[in-house]
């Protein structure tokens, strides 16, 4: 009888610290995933953030797609308006527009079907003093890879130069999805609207 009390202790003792890992995983925890997140710059008065691509509907995007690409542009000057003139990549055509720019039709080639944000004569985009422009669908703008001249890979890379003209030049790496699945955006990033067309 003498030794149980210190069986007893010694059961405690072990299991508090099985408990206490266990008392960390809450409901959120639990439910987290793998994610990518988005690439992020500056040039000048302007804060590039989270700069991606979605989700491939497989592992990866073909040859000769046209892709949409998700970011924000935040001008933190609040007296000097910029512009988002163009951009470049070398693994296809960028274009810019506004969101009402006008339309073309997207391609992809099968067996991937894609429905993108419309794709547009390059246009320049406005960045006001003081204020916060996002690119995507269902955005204020559109910014969009066309024509890519290699795969894409899920968790890959796509780099992306950036002209203002005010701030001048900037080249980010994009990263490619992530771990939400097709269309899904990196946490805490932009993403499609409801309602609004998605690479899927």
């Amino acid at each position: 009888m003498k030794g149980r009390p210190g069986l007893a202790l010694a059961a405690v003792l072990i299991l508090a610290p099985l408990t206490a890992c266990g008392a960390g995983r809450s409901a959120e925890t639990l439910h987290e995933g793998s994610t990518i997140d988005g690439a992020n710059a500056q040039t000048g008065d302007l804060r590039i953030r989270d700069v991606y691509l979605p989700y491939p509907t497989a592992d990866r995007w073909p040859a000769g797609a046209t892709i949409p690409v998700y970011l924000s542009v935040v001008n933190t000057s609040q007296t000097q308006p910029d512009t988002l003139t163009g951009g470049s990549s070398p693994i296809g055509t960028v274009t810019v527009s506004p969101a009402g720019g006008p339309p073309a039709s997207p391609s992809t080639p099968s067996p991937i079907p894609l429905s993108t944000p419309a794709v547009g004569t390059n246009t320049p985009v406005p960045l006001p003093g003081g204020q916060t422009v996002d690119f995507g669908a269902g955005s204020q703008a559109r910014l969009v890879i066309s024509g890519t001249t290699t795969p894409l890979r899920a968790a890959g890379f796509a780099p992306i130069t950036l002209r203002f003209a005010e701030a001048g030049e900037v080249t980010v790496e994009a990263p490619v999805g992530s771990g939400y699945g097709p269309g899904a955006p990196p946490s805490g990033g932009n993403s499609p609207a409801s309602g609004e067309p998605s690479p899927s």
